[in-house]
């Protein structure tokens, strides 16, 4: 028999706190991009004349600044786990959220009434939260009715952090320091699927600046098509990142059929492999159309589009041909744009949406949901099982474990991973529903909370009228909990509380 293994709490403390000493290095080096955030937003205050704003933001850059000092102070370890560096991303993600929030609260104080209704709504430290999460994880829902009361500076800060959160936050990281050995792992980590080169820091540094690059694009599009340039920089930077917030009160309702088309050719952009855009640039056309993530996301746009306008013209008796196609790309793209009041719409409509939030956009794009790449696998795959049930229905039901091996074997681990993801989704959304079930009861219909939360775990930004800042403070903490999950995919969620507990237990031993 085997020898007994004899648990010894020393070394478990040893190595939770090396590990500790380890995440919390990678977490205050990315303190850098809050910082940064600050620095650039106080011209923008300036310029305006808002000096509380200006105020926050020096407060944000300050305290950011002395936390990413103290990365300097903690020696790296030689080796960085692979759950290390998904705790810390995690985290990271979190504290990013909880800095943001400042400029929202301190805003709102220094100005007291003068600030208006709009701007009081900040005075709520889970309001103030709430918006600061949305924004970093480019999920676009708000508890501001009329955005374009807000101070000038506090919307460029939606639109900063949306398009800071679109590219990634240790994206950026990698893209100004030095990674060394971490690099691939903390790459891996944010949810890039792989890398344009072998260095990281180059493979970053490109991405930023086909990221820039498109922005830029962007902005030229929409001023040409009548923007002015304040609104065609705000729509041209949340729609890269996918993120949703509008500087207007009924998003892009308001504005012609050309420049909604636009947008959603933005939103596509946005929504497709960085690595794709890259091709683009080097002309190298033949891995452009390779890439089976476009040319899916394209197929699913052009089938939901048929759906949503039957649905409608079936529900309206309008043939709403531009709207129906922006919803689609926005939703898909998981953007949140919207052209009309969405809570309108029919059931089966707002159904459509829901499963185009859960697909989402490609790997390595900044778009959420569970990504075409792991849909199309499944896709794939059913299409395999269903052909050797047709051909060959014995297998089924005599040796019903022979098949996984018989079918796309080279896709197994694709499979499985693809699979785990969906169920994931699938459960988050299931347990958050419930919840908000309780919280919101009975002032909103199932179909409404489902399909919020559904919006809030894909990074989508759609509401169906559940999100207000009338929601209780147990209703926002739930919302904000599913947003940073779903930016990060869930996963390092799940292990930073499975590594806190395990913490939990060696400090007790």
């Amino acid at each position: 028999g085997r020898r007994p293994q004899h648990f010894d709490a020393g070394a478990l403390r040893f190595h939770l706190v090396a590990e500790l000493r380890e995440w919390l290095r990678l977490v205050c080096s990315t303190m850098i991009v809050p910082a940064g955030m600050g620095v650039v937003s106080i011209p923008i205050a300036s310029i305006t004349g808002e000096w509380p704003a200006a105020v926050s933001f020096a407060g944000v850059a300050l305290v950011s600044g002395c936390l990413a000092a103290c990365a300097l102070l903690i020696e790296p370890r030689s080796e960085l786990r692979v759950r290390t560096a998904l705790v810390a991303a995690a985290v990271a993600w979190l504290l990013v959220a909880l800095l943001g929030c400042i400029p929202f609260l301190a805003t709102a104080f220094l100005y007291g009434a003068e600030g208006g209704d709009q701007l009081g709504v900040f005075r709520s430290f889970w309001n103030a939260f709430f918006e600061s999460m949305s924004g970093i994880t480019t999920t676009g829902l708000t508890v501001v009715d009329h955005p374009s009361e807000l101070p000038v500076s506090l919307i460029w800060w939606r639109s900063l952090s949306q398009w800071v959160g679109g590219a990634g936050i240790i994206l950026f990281i990698l893209a100004v320091v030095d990674p060394q050995r971490e690099g691939q792992m903390l790459f891996r980590a944010e949810g890039h699927p792989g890398n344009l080169r072998e260095d990281v820091r180059l493979t970053a540094r490109g991405l930023w600046k086909v990221y820039v690059l498109l922005t830029g694009i962007g902005l030229l599009l929409l001023w040409a098509f009548g923007m002015s340039p304040w609104l065609a920089l705000n729509f041209a930077m949340t729609s890269i990142a996918t993120g949703g917030f509008s500087p207007t009160d009924d998003s892009l309702a308001s504005f012609s059929g050309p420049l909604q088309l636009s947008v959603s050719l933005l939103v596509i952009f946005g929504a497709t492999n960085f690595s794709t855009h890259a091709y683009a640039l080097r002309r190298d056309w033949r891995n452009v159309v390779a890439d089976i993530q476009l040319r899916v996301f394209l197929g699913a746009a052009l089938i939901g589009f048929g759906l949503i306008f039957s649905l409608r013209y079936f529900h309206t008796g309008r043939p709403e041909l531009v709207s129906a196609w922006f919803q689609v790309v926005s939703t898909l793209g998981t953007a949140g744009f919207y052209t009309e009041d969405i809570s309108s719409w029919s059931e089966a409509a707002l159904f459509a949406l829901v499963i185009a939030m859960i697909v989402g956009g490609a790997s390595g794009s900044a778009s959420g949901g569970i990504k075409i790449r792991r849909t199309w696998t499944l896709v794939i795959t059913m299409a395999g099982y269903l052909k050797r049930i047709v051909t060959e229905p014995h297998l089924f039901v005599y040796r019903p474990g022979a098949l996984p091996h018989e079918v796309h074997p080279e896709l197994t681990g694709h499979i499985a991973v693809a699979v785990i993801m969906l169920i994931l989704w699938l459960t988050t959304i299931i347990l958050g529903s419930l919840c908000l079930g309780f919280l919101v009861a009975p002032t909103a219909s199932l179909g409404a909370i489902v399909f919020d939360v559904t919006s809030a775990v894909s990074t989508v930004g759609l509401s169906a009228g559940v999100v207000s800042a009338s929601m209780s403070a147990a209703a926002k903490f739930l919302f904000i909990g599913l947003m940073w999950m779903g930016r990060l995919e869930i996963l390092p969620v799940i292990i930073l509380f499975a590594v806190m507990t395990r913490f939990g237990a060696g400090s007790k031993s």
